[in-house]
């Protein structure tokens, strides 16, 4: 198994030095994992992007799974509980 640290240094490290082709994040075609579209189109943010992914696998695992007493504040500290 490879070292936690070890990778997450590697990953910090290219995260912050690739650039990319423009200064916005995400892609020009959408790209799914199984039936979740991860990314559709641009956002000027990583974290405005990345919310919008968590948001979106959200709601497939509410959609499948069904509700529970944290979603009335799914992103407050009920969730994590």
């Amino acid at each position: 198994m490879p070292d936690p640290s070890h990778t997450a240094k590697i990953v910090a490290r290219l995260h912050t030095s690739s650039q990319g082709s423009s200064e916005n994040f995400g892609s020009p075609i959408p790209m799914y994992d199984g039936i979740l579209c991860h990314v559709n189109g641009w956002e000027k943010g990583w974290v405005v992007l990345f919310s919008r992914m968590l948001w979106q696998a959200y709601l497939l695992d509410k959609s499948v799974n069904g509700c529970c007493h944290a979603d009335a504040n799914p992103c407050g500290p009920e969730a994590a509980r």
